[in-house]
């Protein structure tokens, strides 16, 4: 019998991503998600997709409570990922990202607590670190609202994980990029929204010289990595942190030429730092996910140039249905 997988925010990119690669795997997955406006829910994203949809609020548990009571997994995707939003608007991060997994949390606890909890964290806990790589034990300074908002749904995970009640672990990966990502603002997603300024022939902007270093992590790794958590005994993964990274670690601005060199319609200019951004720049950030590859028998595989390419492919065939 085939394991059950429920995925929340599993309409967006990540979620409908690992949706789909569950699917083709023999998963019986299930999605929730909110189809909340800006959101980058997008239902083309789930084409093809066979298992049973639920449009719900994750901050409203009598919505989908019924939906838990039977699961193996629930992989916990759902919520707001604007770093500069964020700041603009705390309250609203904080509604969200928090008191949704908090609630989403307690529901779980109690109608499949022998289930395995993923949550779905992200480099931007991290924020600057002193002395890199970022380890799994590497003190947490974000940088920003979403990263703190993001650090307090992974502790309560664990803290319920720590406390017996249920079974969690948490999972950080560092700026995905691939198909199915929301092309319609800059807010979140740099290198998807760079290839669509590129795809229109605008000229893609970098601040300063651009030699930040970044791991670009390609969508197809990073679904693998978790469909590998959904067949895992829960106990085995009890308490853990996952980071995940790319296959490989490139500056801003070359990242950007390779996506000027792929499209051919625009070039990279270079401008002074915007001071809402400065703000909240990290600098270099290079992950050590070794602990992940071992636990889980993974690794990120796909190079750049490659990914890139079939991203730009994907988007070229249906650009209607995300511009």
């Amino acid at each position: 019998m085939s394991r059950k997988v429920l995925v929340t925010g599993g309409a967006g990119f990540v979620g409908s991503n690992l949706v789909l690669d569950l699917e083709s795997k023999g998963f019986d997955v299930s999605v929730i998600d909110g189809l909340i406006e800006g959101s980058g829910a997008n239902l083309f994203n789930l084409e093809g997709f066979k298992g049973e949809f639920l449009q719900a609020d994750i901050r409203k548990p009598e919505k989908y409570q019924s939906l838990l009571r039977d699961q193996d997994v629930v992989v916990h995707l759902a919520g707001h990922v604007s770093h500069v939003d964020s700041m603009i608007d705390p309250e609203n991060d904080l509604n969200h990202n928090t008191l949704g997994t908090l609630r989403l949390l307690y529901s779980f606890k109690d109608n499949c607590p022998e289930a395995l909890f993923v949550y779905g964290g992200t480099r931007g806990q991290y924020g600057k670190v002193l002395n890199p790589p970022a380890t799994k034990d590497t003190a947490l300074h974000p940088t920003d609202i979403y990263g703190v908002n993001k650090t307090a749904g992974e502790q309560y995970s664990l803290v319920l994980s720590r406390t017996n009640s249920i079974n969690a672990c948490s999972v950080r990966f560092t700026n995905a990029y691939g198909p199915r990502h929301q092309m319609e603002h800059s807010k979140w997603g740099i290198l998807n929204w760079f290839l669509r300024l590129a795809m229109d022939g605008k000229d893609l902007t970098v601040y300063g010289e651009g030699k930040q270093l970044r791991e670009y992590a390609w969508i197809g790794d990073i679904t693998n990595a978790f469909t590998k958590l959904c067949s895992i005994d829960p106990l085995k993964v009890n308490g853990e942190i996952l980071n995940l990274g790319a296959s490989e670690r490139i500056s801003f601005a070359e990242m950007s030429e390779k996506i000027v060199n792929i499209v051919g319609l625009s070039k990279v200019v270079s401008v002074e730092w915007p001071k809402d951004r400065k703000s909240i720049e990290v600098g270099d950030f290079i992950s050590d996910d070794s602990h992940s590859r071992k636990l889980l028998d993974w690794k990120p595989s796909l190079a750049i140039d490659e990914g890139l390419r079939h991203t730009f492919d994907f988007y070229n065939k249906y650009q209607s249905r995300y511009w």
